[in-house]
């Protein structure tokens, strides 16, 4: 506000001073930015700061506006500067929030509006297959698991295999659904795996242990003679290249005819072997 008047004197030195009138500078309705929390944002904790910056040349009050509700007002707002609402003991879930800021000319800006959410509850990760103490006969394993979370629709999850994180990166779990995961390259041997996931506020869980059991039956790749092969040289030498994923192979028996011919029991690793 600005009061003004005007005052004259004539050369007789008489004075007179005019009535006062006030003018008013009106820019427009007050700008508010809301800057912390980010909007969509996820936190653990139920006492919340809500900073936010107000910019009027004539401000007069703040009012924070929760849920659509006003909540609390700011009689001393400072403009171009973060202000700032509490808001204490919040139950979990979503907060929406906004503030509305007023002038001295009784001009109303608001805000956007943001959402937090207060995620207070951890995640739950269930272990689905396979079962403890399953017996695979492949160095391939297929691991399925599933989590449940109360807010979020994806979290990051990781796969532990023997103490160790198997997973390079994050999987993208969809809440509630049947996550599979695959491994490779397993030798043969006892395993212990759990599954820890994240949510959006940083609540973690870890599912129960299970153990699985590798025994990867070897793998032979058979060499000369060829399939078919006519000859008529009676003794015969038979190439094969057999491979565990064991690392070691004890034996190796020649079948002729159905019928258990040579056993050879040392053995040339993942090269070609004869008998």
């Amino acid at each position: 506000n600005h009061k003004w008047n005007v005052t004259c004197e004539d050369d007789a030195s008489n004075t007179n001073t005019s009535e006062t009138r006030t003018v008013i500078v009106d820019l427009g309705v007050p700008i508010v930015t809301l800057n912390s929390p980010a909007n969509n944002s996820f936190t653990l904790i139920n006492n919340l700061t809500l900073i936010y910056t107000p910019s009027s040349l004539t401000l007069s009050n703040c009012t924070l506006i929760v849920n659509n509700v006003a909540n609390q007002t700011n009689t001393s707002p400072i403009s171009d500067a973060n202000n700032k609402f509490r808001l204490e003991n919040r139950s979990e879930g979503k907060v929406e929030w906004s503030v509305n800021c007023t002038d001295l000319s009784g001009d109303v800006g608001a805000s956007a509006t943001f959402n937090v959410f207060i995620d207070l509850t951890s995640p739950n990760v269930t272990l689905l297959a396979p079962e403890s103490g399953y017996i695979i006969n492949d160095s391939i394993v297929e691991l399925n698991f599933i989590v449940l979370d109360n807010l979020d629709s994806t979290l990051d999850c990781n796969v532990t295999i023997n103490g160790t994180v198997n997973n390079t990166q994050f999987i993208n779990a969809v809440n509630n659904t049947i996550i599979i995961y695959n491994t490779t390259q397993f030798r043969d041997g006892l395993f212990f795996w759990n599954a820890t996931c994240i949510d959006s506020a940083n609540n973690t869980n870890t599912s129960l242990t299970r153990n699985f059991t590798v025994q990867d039956p070897p793998n032979i790749i058979l060499g000369n003679p060829v399939n078919a092969t006519r000859t008529k040289i009676r003794n015969q030498t038979f190439f094969y290249t057999p491979s565990d994923n064991s690392g070691s192979i004890s034996n190796c028996t020649l079948v002729l005819n159905n019928k258990l011919n040579i056993t050879n029991t040392t053995i040339a690793f993942s090269i070609q072997n004869n008998i």
